[in-house]
């Protein structure tokens, strides 16, 4: 009704609608809906991931576990993530927003320009009065904003307008992945001048200036992202994407493909992807690859490489230099091949990537290996050996001593 209620959900998905009036709601258990119309209203989620929207009032909500979206509407409102990767929007009026545990956005793209400073805690444009609190990423709105993080790993979305984004400190992404048209960002941090500011062209990137940003999120079509001198990661996402590393140690990453994908590192050339995100892909620079969920085949070139396979059953080829090689979670294969002498490794059991067994020979030598439970020898004469779970150890032609 009109008045002052009390709703409460039990376990399960919930539907609460209040009217006005200072309402009370509880979700309970459960992926609950909490609508508390207009006025003063106190929600309050429990386990499960809830959606919360208030009116006009000035609300308190409170999201417990759970992933929640929280919209405080107009009014004064304190919103609370609490447990969970949650989303939390202020709506008009001074909002005091504290995500707690997980990585919680602040979510402004409904509004007008904001201009947001993690680390002071300054807030202006259609943010005046907020205070956010455990915050780690930022979406602005359709016009010029100004995104700053703080000392975590930021995501700042800036959306269409002319945007400034500044990771500051801490390993920093700036997210084109909501775009309706290709973007392309030319970083030109120096190792003299790492502050030194990128530039934006196209769909959400048009008038961007991102500064101290590590790593840029593609579109869903063909991007183009340079890199500085700086060690850069480029998601380049869906289409055909041009990603060019230029100085520093730079990533290409395709840890969202809905497939598995083929990926071959040259320390000079061109190189094209294959499969999945990486298809039709052109990587030029790049040291260090991360792939899908899925099956991937990831080789490196003639420098020191990293491979990371991620999860699905992968194969990784590190070539010639010292290489780490990761093969996540699944059944994953190292595969020495294509080395011009013989290799000796021997296998660890463990999937921490920070447990590791170190090669010798070969395209082996120097190798640092971990989550790997396969391994495929050379053409010469290799020593494999695996480790306290099931291998496949395939030494090819040579006199080979294979030891399971």
């Amino acid at each position: 009704g009109f008045g002052d209620d009390i709703l409460r959900g039990g376990a399960g998905a919930d539907m609460l609608n209040a009217s006005s009036g200072a309402d009370l709601m509880y979700g309970g258990d459960g992926d609950d809906d909490l609508n508390g119309g207009d006025g003063a209203d106190q929600m309050f989620g429990d386990a499960g991931n809830d959606t919360f929207l208030a009116g006009a009032g000035a609300d308190l909500m409170s999201g417990g576990d759970g992933d929640d979206r929280m919209d405080g509407g107009d009014g004064d409102d304190v919103i609370t993530g609490e447990g969970g990767n949650d989303r939390l929007i202020g709506g008009a009026g001074a909002d005091l927003m504290d995500g707690g545990d997980g990585i919680d956005t602040a979510d402004y793209s409904a509004g007008g320009a904001v201009g947001i400073d993690m680390i002071t805690n300054t807030t202006s444009g259609a943010a005046t009065g907020d205070s956010l609190v455990s915050i780690e990423n930022l979406i602005g709105s359709a016009f010029d904003d100004v995104l700053a993080g703080n000392s975590e790993d930021n995501t700042l979305t800036g959306g269409a307008g002319g945007d400034t984004l500044i990771g500051q400190s801490g390993f920093d992404t700036a997210d084109y992945s909501a775009s309706t048209g290709a973007v392309t960002v030319q970083f030109n941090s120096t190792l003299a001048n790492p502050t030194a500011a990128g530039t934006g062209l196209g769909g959400d990137a048009q008038g961007d200036t991102l500064i101290l940003i590590e790593r840029l999120v593609g579109s869903a079509f063909a991007d183009t992202f340079l890199g500085g001198e700086l060690g850069d990661t480029f998601v380049g996402g869906g289409g055909a994407d041009v990603l060019t590393g230029n100085g520093g140690v730079d990533t290409a990453e395709y840890s969202t493909s809905s497939a598995g994908v083929t990926i071959t590192l040259d320390p000079v050339a061109m190189t094209l992807g294959i499969g999945g995100d990486a298809e039709g892909d052109q990587l030029t620079g790049i040291e260090n690859v991360i792939g899908s969920a899925y099956a991937d085949l990831l080789r490196g070139g003639a420098g020191a490489n990293r491979l990371d396979g991620g999860a699905g059953d992968d194969t990784l080829a590190g070539g010639a230099d010292a290489d780490r090689l990761i093969g996540g979670a699944g059944t994953d294969t190292a595969d020495y091949s294509a080395s011009a002498s013989a290799v000796g490794v021997a296998l660890f059991a463990s999937d921490d990537p920070n447990l590791v067994t170190t090669g010798s020979g070969g395209d082996a030598q120097g190798d640092q290996l971990s989550g790997i439970e396969n391994l495929i020898g050379s053409a010469f004469n290799d020593t494999l050996q695996g480790s306290a779970v099931a291998n496949r150890l395939e030494g090819g032609i040579g006199n080979d001593l294979l030891r399971g």
